[in-house]
């Protein structure tokens, strides 16, 4: 339903890159408006990261440790938050996008639009991590009430360490998105890899801690280096030569989780077609 905004007359005038930042948009309005539809899902959201925050920070300081990865553990907290609500946006905004469309019935328009489906997958995941700003800025007030320490010697690093986050949300949503689908089980498959995710990304425990042969698996996340990255840009003051190295390797990540989702969509719709059936899923 969402993808159908943008499949005006006049869209089909535009370039295909207009008629997919188009879809984008649509899809990321409508689903904001979705989403904001109830005062209390918005109020309520800040609520399961605060608690997260205020649980690891007590944990960390019954331990009698004031750093975490060799920064301060406010600061490691916070930036590991941020990459929790990416990750969230890439699970249960993009990754759920098409099992969202399936479970309102308008999959079989969306395939049957000229509309892009990776926009419309883009939409869902860019709405998503919207709706995480205000958790942010809650956490972000927690962080600074417990003293977080910050280095920032870099602005460009630091945008540098947001746009790999950024771009590693949203690529790792558009793989799962037809994972997901195909597997006719979405939330069962969302809530299984959700913790164990949180757990490799080094969100709440630096990686470096990780056994020896639970690294690679760290590895092959995006999340996890742009994670690093940004962590490098905020508490440690590192320049831009030396974030790019972790970006680069979220970007890397990042492209080769986007070929999985290409795949992914043409196994869909090869899948439909050789069905006849285009609600299938």
């Amino acid at each position: 339903m969402n993808a159908l905004l943008a499949t005006t007359p006049s869209a089909a005038l535009r370039t295909p890159l207009q008629r997919t930042g188009s879809t984008v948009y649509a899809t990321m309005l409508a689903t904001l408006k979705r989403k904001t539809a109830y005062l209390i899902n918005v109020v309520r959201a800040p609520l399961l990261p605060a608690v997260l925050f205020v649980t690891m920070y007590v944990a960390y300081d019954a331990a009698g440790r004031t750093t975490a990865g060799g920064v301060d553990v406010a600061g490691f907290l916070l930036v590991g938050i941020i990459g929790l609500l990416s990750w969230e946006a890439s699970v249960w905004a993009s990754g759920h996008s098409l099992e969202d469309e399936r479970w309102e019935g308008t999959i079989a328009s969306l395939f049957l639009t000229p509309a892009s489906r990776a926009g419309v997958i883009a939409g869902y995941g860019l709405a998503g991590i919207v709706l995480a700003l205000p958790s942010a800025f809650v956490v972000g007030l927690l962080a600074l009430a417990t003293n977080a320490q910050f280095q920032v010697a870099s602005p460009g690093a630091v945008a540098l360490g947001l746009l790999a986050l950024l771009f590693a949300s949203l690529a790792t949503g558009f793989a799962l998105a037809s994972l997901f689908l195909l597997t006719r089980r979405a939330n069962l498959m969302a809530n299984l890899i959700q913790h164990p995710a949180a757990f490799l990304c080094g969100f709440f425990v630096p990686r470096d801690d990780l056994p020896s042969w639970l690294q690679p698996l760290s590895a092959m996340l995006p999340v996890s280096h742009a994670l690093d990255a940004f962590r490098l840009a905020m508490l440690t003051g590192a320049d831009v030569a030396t974030v790019l190295k972790p970006a680069g390797a979220a970007l890397a990540a990042a492209l080769a989780y986007a070929v999985v989702g290409t795949l992914g969509l043409r196994r869909i719709e090869y899948a439909a077609k050789r069905s006849g059936q285009l609600d299938l899923f």
